[in-house]
């Protein structure tokens, strides 16, 4: 696996994820290194215009992730983070340091959720998204595209 994008001060914990999971860089598959959602998406057209190819998610060995979520490529999910059932996760998607995803949520493409941060069950969250460190969603709430949920 490739990490692409390594001027982001988020790379050390993808590395930190890798060495845990036993990853090595090889192929020409790779994972977006970026908080940004604008700038993993950037990062995700640059390297398709070199041939590169998504990764499958790289999820640290620490995270818990129900057998009933679908995570799709591109996605890192960090240590102590815990997918509820049934939910989904779009691509190029961070889910960062002890976040806590729902039952039943829907997570758009490239959306960025900060560390501590709680989705309660049944949230759909839209692409290029920004969730705050700690912020707290309650059940069965709908955030639009692009929007930025404060701390």
């Amino acid at each position: 696996m490739i990490l692409f994008g390594v001027r982001s001060p988020i790379v050390v914990e993808l590395e930190e994820s890798c060495l845990r999971a036993g990853l090595t860089i090889r192929g020409d598959r790779f994972i977006p290194c970026a908080f940004a959602p604008s700038r993993r998406r950037a990062l995700t057209q640059s390297a398709r215009a070199m041939g590169l190819t998504l990764a499958d998610a790289l999820i640290d060995p620490s995270a818990i992730v129900a057998s009933t979520s679908r995570i799709d490529p591109g996605c890192y999910i960090n240590a102590g983070a815990v997918i509820g059932a049934v939910t989904l996760v779009g691509e190029g998607v961070l889910i960062n340091r002890s976040a806590s995803v729902g039952h039943h949520c829907v997570i758009g493409d490239y959306t960025s959720i900060g560390p501590g941060a709680v989705l309660a069950g049944n949230v759909h969250v839209g692409q290029d998204v920004i969730v705050g460190s700690g912020a707290v969603i309650l059940p069965n709430v709908r955030i639009g595209d692009n929007c930025v949920i404060a701390a």
